[in-house]
Formats: structure tokens, C-alpha cells, sequence
């Protein structure tokens, strides 16, 4: 088996291609996604500006897609965009990706890049 295939649900990197969060595009042909929260967010806010009921529909539809993709043995990592304050947010405990088991991970590999606060407030 060669490297894994990588993609990214949000602009991340220029070197990584991406795709919309909601989209058709083949999951399978990826063993690895990054998901920038925030840009998935957004997506769906821009296609829904004014149906909060869509927006949950699509958010719901999207999760329930990349929770079967998981369940088939696939790496999901979601990038959160901290914000400077004393609050931490529980994202593991909330009700925005139900069916999924999240896990803290560290280690040698892996690294913070970013503001101060944001090392401290992943640091707890």
C-alpha cells in the first residue's frame, strides 16, 4: 500500500488539494481528511444565509457522510480555530459530531503551529 491519500475539507495548505464540505466527491479514494471546522461551517452558512433548518439538514448530512467514511477505518482530524479567551470549549463533549469518537492525541509528531494563547488553550 503506497502513502496515504490526503485531502483537506477547507483551504489548509496551498500544497494539499481540497474539497467542499458539502460535495460527491469520493471519500474513499482518501484514507485521510483534514477538516478545518470553522471553513465547514462557513460553507454551509453561505449556501444557507437565512434557513438555520437547511443548515442543520447539511450539517447533519455531511457529518453522517464522513462518520460512515471513519466507520470503514479512515483518519478524520479536525483543525479548530481557537479563539484568545479564558473559555475553554468542550468540542470533544458537544453535540456537533454525533456518532464520533474523539480522541486527544499527542506525540512526537505531531505540533502546534500558531498564536501563543492557542498552544495554552490546547495545552489544558
Amino acid at each position: 500500500m503506497g502513502a496515504p491519500q490526503i485531502i483537506s475539507i477547507g483551504e489548509i495548505s496551498a500544497d494539499l488539494p481540497s474539497i467542499a464540505f458539502v460535495s460527491n466527491q469520493n471519500l474513499l479514494e482518501y484514507s485521510v481528511i483534514l477538516m478545518s471546522a470553522d471553513a465547514a461551517l462557513g460553507e454551509i452558512i453561505q449556501i444557507t444565509p437565512r434557513n438555520l433548518e437547511r443548515r442543520m439538514q447539511l450539517w447533519a448530512q455531511g457529518i453522517a457522510r464522513l462518520r460512515h467514511w471513519v466507520s470503514l477505518g479512515h483518519t478524520l482530524v479536525i483543525l479548530l480555530d481557537i479563539k484568545s479567551d479564558d473559555r475553554k470549549y468542550m468540542f470533544a463533549s458537544s453535540s456537533l459530531l454525533p456518532g464520533l469518537k474523539l480522541i486527544n492525541a499527542a506525540g512526537r509528531n505531531t505540533q502546534y503551529c500558531g498564536p501563543s494563547e492557542g498552544r495554552d488553550v490546547l495545552a489544558r
